[in-house]
């Protein structure tokens, strides 16, 4: 088991100089990585393997903002995006009560989800992101942009498009491959 993890404003580096690991077991390539908190969902990084072993509780992400001054008036804002080229298995568990704000006027990710950018060779499946809400340029609640393959992704809540492109799983979906998944969300423009 590991040790109680807590933090007010939990933030890394965007530009990615800093990682953060936290997992009960695995090695992140024979053995996936076990992530038990949103702490070690917030870590998530590259093309390594991770797998989550129980409900992620996300509200602590509604407190975490940005150390960055005001742009603009606003201020990024909850989870930070992820770029990911790997494996998550969810095991059937649901990560609850999302919170992310990337304002493309404060300088925010311009894709915006759980994760900013799924690429060609990610693959996510079996599990739900129920009761977000998510804003951003282009935005999705599972990924402002989906390359990867996803299957058995179930996602409620809101999304609020400040750019181009606004849907319930995916913002942008280039290519990739979608499913047995599912979204209840509601959407509306922030312009």
């Amino acid at each position: 088991p590991l040790p109680t993890f807590e933090a007010t404003n939990f933030v890394l580096d965007s530009a990615g100089n800093n990682s953060f690991l936290r997992a009960t077991s695995g090695d992140g390539v024979g053995s996936p990585y076990t992530l038990v908190d949103i702490y070690g969902v917030q870590g998530i990084t590259g093309s390594l393997n991770y797998e989550l072993a129980n409900a992620i509780d996300a509200s602590p992400t509604q407190a975490w903002e940005s150390l960055d001054p005001l742009t603009n008036g606003v201020r990024n804002s909850g989870f930070v995006p992820l770029i990911f080229n790997g494996d998550l298995e969810g095991n059937r568990n649901a990560i609850n009560d999302l919170f992310i704000r990337q304002y493309p006027a404060a300088g925010g990710l311009v894709d915006t989800g759980l994760f900013s950018d799924l690429g060609d060779n990610a693959r996510v499946s079996n599990f739900s992101i129920l009761n977000a809400d998510v804003a951003g340029g282009r935005v999705g609640i599972l990924a402002g942009s989906n390359g990867g393959f996803s299957q058995g992704i179930n996602v409620t809540g809101t999304v609020v498009a400040y750019g181009t492109a606004g849907g319930g799983l995916n913002g942008f979906m280039p290519f990739g491959v979608l499913r047995d998944s599912a979204a209840d969300v509601t959407i509306s423009d922030g312009i």
